[in-house]
C-alpha cells in the first residue's frame, strides 16, 4: 500500500513517506499538480511544519479559478488519503479547531511555513491516529455531517461492495435467505444518501427511518426530474 503511493513522490519524499504519515489508501495519478502537492505536503508533514495554498475551483468556462479571490489557507498536515480515485490532504485548517480535507488537484501554489504545525495529539487528544482514521472511514464522499449508526441490508454477494466503500468498519449482525444485515457508523448528510441512491438496486437502509427517509425523497427527487416510476 505505502509502496504503491511512494511511486508518486519524489525519492526524498520516499525516505520519509513510511515514518511521517499514516496514507489510509493507495494507488496511482498521472497528474503532475498531483504529484507536486504529494511532495510538497509530505514534505511539510516530515518537517512537522504548516503549509499555505490557495484553493481553486472549475468555473462555467471549465477552468480553474481561485476560490475566494484567492485567499491563502493555513493547514496543519497530517495525512494524505485516497477515496475515489481522488486524492485529499486531511488536516487542521487554521480557522476551525476539527479536521479537515482538501482535494490534491485543487490545491494551488502551496508552500512550506516556517511556522509548526499543530500536532495532531494536541488537536485529537489521546489516540490522534485513530481519530483521523475514524474521520476518514466516516467521512463517506468526504461530505460531513452527524455520527450516526444505520443498519442496511444486501445480498450476501455484495459484502464486497461495503468493503470497499467502509472497509472494516461495519459488522455483520446477521445472514439468513442469502441476506446480510449489517451496521455501521458514519457520518449522515448528503455523501451517505448518495452513496445508498446509487445502490439502492442492492443494498437497503433497514433504519434509521431518517436517513431512510431522505434516500426516499431523493429518489422521488430524481424520478420528478427523470419521470421513471
Amino acid at each position: 500500500m505505502i509502496n504503491k503511493i511512494s511511486a508518486l513522490a519524489s525519492i526524498d519524499s520516499q525516505k520519509v513517506l513510511k515514518s511521517v504519515t499514516p496514507l489510509l489508501s493507495s494507488g496511482h495519478t498521472g497528474d503532475p499538480v498531483t504529484k507536486n502537492n504529494i511532495d510538497i505536503i509530505l514534505k511539510a508533514i516530515s518537517k512537522q511544519s504548516k503549509i499555505e495554498f490557495k484553493y481553486t475551483y472549475t468555473g462555467t468556462d471549465l477552468k480553474k479559478h481561485l476560490r475566494y479571490d484567492g485567499m491563502e489557507y493555513s493547514v496543519s498536515p497530517y495525512t494524505i488519503v485516497r477515496r475515489q480515485d481522488r486524492y485529499y490532504l486531511i488536516g487542521n485548517y487554521d480557522k476551525y479547531d476539527t479536521l479537515s480535507y482538501f482535494r490534491l488537484e485543487r490545491i494551488s501554489e502551496p508552500e512550506i511555513l516556517e511556522e509548526k504545525a499543530i500536532p495532531p495529539e494536541k488537536l485529537l487528544g489521546n489516540g490522534a491516529k485513530t481519530r483521523i482514521a475514524d474521520f476518514v472511514e466516516r467521512n463517506i464522499y468526504n461530505f460531513s455531517g452527524e455520527t450516526t449508526f444505520i443498519c442496511l441490508t444486501c445480498d450476501e454477494d455484495r459484502i464486497d461492495l461495503l468493503v470497499d466503500t467502509f472497509g472494516t468498519a461495519f459488522h455483520i449482525e446477521k445472514v439468513e435467505n442469502g441476506k446480510v444485515t449489517a451496521g455501521v457508523t458514519v457520518n449522515d448528510g448528503w455523501g451517505i444518501t448518495s452513496w445508498f441512491v446509487q445502490h439502492c438496486g442492492v443494498v437497503e437502509v433497514l433504519e434509521p427511518e431518517s436517513v431512510r427517509n431522505d434516500v426516499v425523497e431523493h429518489i422521488k427527487l430524481l424520478n420528478e426530474k427523470y419521470g421513471v416510476f
